[in-house]
């Protein structure tokens, strides 16, 4: 069963790994492309949405593997868990902050376009 979250947690951490990698090809996009500055917008929005969802499966995972543990009576590695689930937790509501703030300076950028045109 351990083994079997584990799996997941590496596959949590590899699709999280793809959606940053698919994100930056997103963003790197120049004006000349087709994708409108609305697009554009909805497209980090849902980017962000994504990378949430997984950064919250990736956290269960974490849960479920200390609920484990703790049945298990293992409670030096729950404690692991638990130190490793508080540092990811950090990193995730970080890079959702720094998420939010790009695309609130994406929307203001759009905005400052769009009045300037």
């Amino acid at each position: 069963m351990i083994r079997r979250i584990c799996v997941l947690s590496v596959v949590v951490v590899l699709c999280i790994g793809l959606s940053m990698i698919l994100s930056a090809g997103v963003f790197a996009q120049d004006d000349s492309s087709d994708v409108s500055g609305k697009e554009a917008l909805q497209a980090q929005k849902e980017q962000i949405k994504s990378n949430a969802e997984a950064a919250r499966a990736e956290e269960k995972a974490l849960i479920e593997q200390i609920q484990q543990a703790k049945q298990a009576g293992d409670h030096e590695t729950a404690r692991q868990l638990q130190e490793q689930l508080r540092a990811l937790h950090e990193k995730n509501v970080q890079q959702r902050q720094a998420d939010l703030q790009a695309l609130k300076d994406a929307r203001k950028e759009f905005v400052e376009e769009r009045k300037e045109a």
